[in-house]
């Protein structure tokens, strides 16, 4: 069932855009959202999250598109590293709470609330809270088992973080979109273990479903500098900077220096300072 959903809600997107838009409502709107950030491009981004905030306009009381819009900034920072403003930080905090208020017991709001409060707002544990929540009432809810994964990874709870990112991959291993963030939690827990091998076994499956992904090349560019192959390394860095020209340390600093601990912390920073990037 946690493949199938999915798939259903996208062919009821696919039948809304025939439809006259003058007789859309505020369901159709919310699921063309869907189906646009689907499509995972910055452009689609943007034109879902006014999509979804065209939804909860028609419909003050539909809390799905209140965190979905709030995802859509949300994404826009880990999946395409632009940076949001502070208002914009504001904003998707309070679409999000205001969706937990009106739909407290739906586990996919839950388990959006949770990446968003998690990552957005420093509320590591809150997140946590929130994703169990959401897998108490959906155990095969693939994104509150990768949040939880990532966050535990965070909390520096890598027993708990493997588990459960093992979990959303053993729960959908054909979803791609979602399959992501499961993979990057493997890499956030693998920083902080030590492994080279292990960083390079997950970065690679990374790549292999999204070959641009700037946090799976950043770790196979660490893996080949501590490795010693300097050849293997300059390639990957020329990739990485071909890609993401505006890439730079403070973001890296911003979206890694997040671990609880503080050895986890120390580990994350040198990382960061191995990363031949401006300031």
């Amino acid at each position: 069932m946690s493949q199938i959903a999915p798939q259903l809600i996208l062919a009821d997107a696919d039948q809304v855009v025939r439809k006259p838009l003058d007789s859309w409502d505020s369901y159709d709107h919310f699921l063309r959202g869907l189906a646009l950030n689907h499509r995972r491009t910055l452009e689609t981004n943007k034109l879902a999250q006014v999509e979804f905030e065209t939804a909860f306009k028609l419909d003050a009381i539909f809390a799905a598109p209140y965190v979905q819009a709030a995802f859509c900034v949300h994404n826009r920072y880990w999946n395409y590293l632009q940076r949001y403003s502070e208002q914009e930080r504001a904003q998707a905090i309070q679409l999000t709470n205001r969706a937990l208020e009106l739909a407290p017991s739906d586990d996919a709001v839950l388990g959006l609330a949770a990446y968003i409060v998690g990552n957005m707002n420093d509320e590591v544990e809150r997140g946590v809270a929130l994703a169990d929540r959401s897998l108490q009432l959906n155990p095969n809810h693939l994104q509150a088992w990768a949040i939880n994964g990532y966050l535990s990874a965070l909390l520096g709870d890598l027993l708990g973080a493997r588990d459960a990112l093992d979990q959303a991959i053993r729960l959908s291993p054909l979803d791609k979109v979602n399959i992501v963030g499961a993979l990057r939690g493997h890499l956030t827990a693998a920083l902080i273990s030590g492994s080279p091998t292990e960083q390079a076994d997950w970065a690679g499956k990374l790549l292999s479903l999204n070959p641009t992904d700037v946090h799976g090349l950043l770790r196979l560019y660490d893996v080949a500098l501590l490795n010693g192959d300097v050849d293997g390394a300059n390639r990957t860095c020329g990739r990485i900077v071909e890609l993401y020209p505006s890439l730079r340390k403070t973001l890296l600093r911003e979206m890694y220096l997040r671990y609880r601990k503080p050895e986890h912390q120390a580990i994350a920073q040198a990382f960061i300072n191995r990363i031949n990037i401006p300031e």
